[in-house]
């Protein structure tokens, strides 16, 4: 484990350096940073982080690993009406209540809600906002005010190391499907509840 200790200048340009727990040290090239908060996540993403990101690349993130006393992220399916209607699918999967403080932007900030990138806004209902790419269309975050300071991601959009239920990441949840009384399709929702808890057993083997 390390962190950022500070910066120097010197003839070779803007550096930085990491000091580890057994006291040794690396230098890093600083000259694509403009500031600590960048090196920060610089250091991050290089030790447990995984990248996320829209089909145009207009909107790009980083999710990094919950703090170590909160275990794994959570993940669930829904099939409200509500996603259906803006993915266009009876069945959407979300990184659920992901604290602002484990999202940052591609320009190396903390994600505290607002719009970034190519990001637009759509308010769904009196309680909740969704976030979509203005350019490819993609959806990407999900906002509701009884949750502040916390986030819904587009599952779809990160790419976790291990394949797409990113076990090593994600607890998904034990409800299974949520907003199950919403579901268009029946045959599809008796489908996925046989399958889910079978595919929990699995990941809860694995790790």
């Amino acid at each position: 484990m390390a962190v950022v200790m500070g910066g120097m200048k010197g003839e070779e340009g803007a550096q930085y350096y990491l000091r580890y727990h057994d006291h040794g040290e690396e230098i890093y090239d600083l000259d694509k940073f403009t500031s600590k908060q960048q090196a920060t996540l610089a250091l991050q993403s290089k030790e447990e982080s995984i990248k996320g990101g829209c089909q145009c690349g207009g909107v790009q993130f980083t999710l990094l690993r919950p703090k170590e006393s909160e275990g794994k992220h959570e993940a669930c399916l829904c099939m409200c009406r509500s996603c259906r209607l803006s993915f266009g699918q009876p069945l959407t999967a979300w990184a659920m209540r992901i604290p602002f403080d484990r999202v940052y932007t591609e320009e190396g900030s903390v994600h505290d809600g607002s719009l970034f990138g190519t990001l637009c806004r759509y308010q769904s209902s009196e309680l909740a906002t969704r976030d979509f790419c203005g350019k490819c269309g993609a959806s990407v975050f999900f906002h509701t005010i009884d949750r502040p300071g916390k986030v819904d991601i587009a599952f779809g959009l990160l790419q976790a190391p291990e394949g797409m239920r990113g076990s090593s990441w994600f607890e998904w949840d034990d409800d299974g499907v949520h907003f199950p009384e919403d579901a268009v399709d029946k045959d599809l929702l008796e489908m996925v509840k046989a399958n889910y808890y079978k595919l929990k057993i699995s990941d809860k083997l694995e790790s």
